[in-house]
């Protein structure tokens, strides 16, 4: 946080501040928030925004394995409800931070007489990578600062995939093997389990799964933006999940064996 927030103070103080900065990306159009099309195929409005951003938000922080994984590891129903709402004005400067960089980044090169596409034309790379190429142009003559933004961009980016490849590797562990073990021995889940050998089984079910995350990290190059394809693969398989909390919480028969 801190080092974006540096990079949005350096970038807004060389376009004339941020009400500059503001000022650019209105006329230019990009500050048309509350414009409400009716059009399915466009991508970004208010309405697919506000309420499809919602709902396909729902299921990765309500139902999803990992947050179920993170709820579960908390001390008791209160703590885990404190987190939840701690998250919420987290979550907001976070994403509100990043916003205004996106904004800053814009008007600064907007002043430069150059498209932001014409930029990631470089060989630096594409537009997905603006925002590095922003640090490698203004900060690279400090030296060690690149490291510690890349750095910091990572150990961000492994929170999120420590947590999800933990909860692929407890659902491979409980719900495809413990399937297995449960069909081939009838007393399996009253006898006493090898915890030994079940955590040895996870961590390599944890290990397999970051290979292949690391396989699917080059095919996802060739397919779009990281974006896209996560709100698609969300809202394909969101939908499902969340309906199926749904009806154990309003239908009883549902949770009856």
């Amino acid at each position: 946080m801190a080092t974006c927030i540096l990079v949005l103070v350096t970038g807004s103080s060389q376009v004339g501040g941020v009400d500059e900065a503001w000022k650019i990306n209105k006329n230019a159009g990009r500050l048309d928030i509350f414009t409400f099309p009716f059009d399915v195929t466009e991508r970004m409005t208010f309405l697919s925004i506000v309420i499809g951003g919602a709902v396909n938000r729902l299921p990765m922080w309500a139902v999803s394995q990992t947050a179920v994984q993170r709820f579960l590891a908390a001390k008791s129903l209160r703590d885990a409800e404190i987190s939840v709402w701690l998250n919420v004005p987290m979550l907001t400067l976070v994403i509100g931070v990043c916003c205004l960089e996106g904004l800053v980044m814009y008007a600064f090169y907007y002043g430069r007489s150059c498209h932001m596409s014409v930029v990631a034309d470089t060989p630096h790379g594409n537009i997905l990578q603006i925002l590095i190429y922003f640090v490698n142009e203004q900060f690279g003559h400090i030296p060690g600062y690149r490291g510690l933004f890349l750095s910091c961009l990572v150990a961000a980016s492994l929170s999120t995939i420590s947590s999800g490849l933990n909860a692929m590797a407890s659902v491979a562990l409980v719900d495809i093997l413990g399937t297995y073990r449960a069909m081939r021995d009838k007393d399996y889940l009253k006898s006493r389990k090898n915890d030994k050998r079940d955590t040895t089984i996870s961590r390599g079910f944890t290990i397999l799964f970051g290979a292949i995350s690391v396989g699917l990290a080059f095919i996802t190059m060739k397919l779009g933006t990281i974006v896209s394809m996560f709100n698609s693969v969300f809202g394909a398989a969101g939908g499902p999940l969340v309906a199926t909390f749904l009806l154990g919480i309003f239908w009883r028969r549902a949770n009856e064996p």
